[in-house]
């Protein structure tokens, strides 16, 4: 915005996704991906959802915050100890996260949670809520609320923004810094993985000496 005015020119934050407008005139069907939400077991984690949501509860005390809103969908991923398969490639589903002192709301598609991952989440707390209404929630809560300065949007800040009691702190997620340190679990995962790829190159490595001369790039 700042530099649009600097400019003479002007921002319009439009909510309406025009991308998914033209999909629909299109004819094109427009929707969530539904993949199924699975559990990223404690054997591969090292650390519990519930150890995990204490330390962010204790880093918005420290930050005189009560509520974290999470969008980051690898973030989620790790905090609930969850996985999915919404995009190629990348093993996280869609959804949003709220973490208050008290309570935890899951912003996610029914269609993606099997009877075991809703006796998971409710086994921890987590309150599951619909994708749909999270942006109402932000409007109506009222919060001293934490945004990653990294990954949160514009909607964010102006539901929250319509509320006169509420507050925001811009900052970076006490999650990033959870999640880069790793503990002993998860580094002998790395390990492993780090051995299972060496295995692979060394494979590739050794066929590629033995048929380089008949490989070209087509064939490659």
């Amino acid at each position: 915005k700042k530099i649009a005015q600097q400019a003479g020119a002007k921002v319009i934050f439009d909510i309406d996704n025009l991308v998914e407008k033209t999909q629909v005139l299109l004819g094109e069907k427009v929707a969530i991906p539904n993949e199924k939400i699975f559990i990223h077991g404690l054997e591969y984690t090292g650390k519990s959802t519930e150890s995990k949501i204490n330390s962010i509860r204790d880093d918005l005390k420290k930050k005189c915050a009560n509520a974290l809103v999470v969008s980051s969908l690898d973030d989620i991923a790790w905090v609930l100890n969850i996985r999915g398969r919404d995009i190629v490639h990348t093993p996280v589903a869609i959804a949003y996260l709220i973490v208050t002192l008290d309570d935890s709301y899951l912003y996610v598609d029914d269609d993606k949670l099997e009877p075991e991952i809703k006796i998971y989440l409710n086994s921890n707390n987590i309150a599951i809520k619909d994708y749909y209404e999270f942006y109402k929630d932000l409007a109506v809560y009222e919060a001293n609320y934490l945004l990653d300065i990294n990954s949160a949007n514009y909607e964010m800040k102006q539901a929250i923004h319509n509320q006169s009691n509420s507050k925001i702190l811009l900052t970076n997620s006490p999650i990033t810094l959870n999640k880069a340190s790793k503990n002993s679990v998860e580094i002998n995962g790395a390990k492993e993985c780090h051995k299972k790829d060496a295995l692979a190159f060394i494979e590739w490595w050794k066929w590629m000496e033995n048929n380089y001369q008949s490989v070209d790039e087509i064939g490659a």
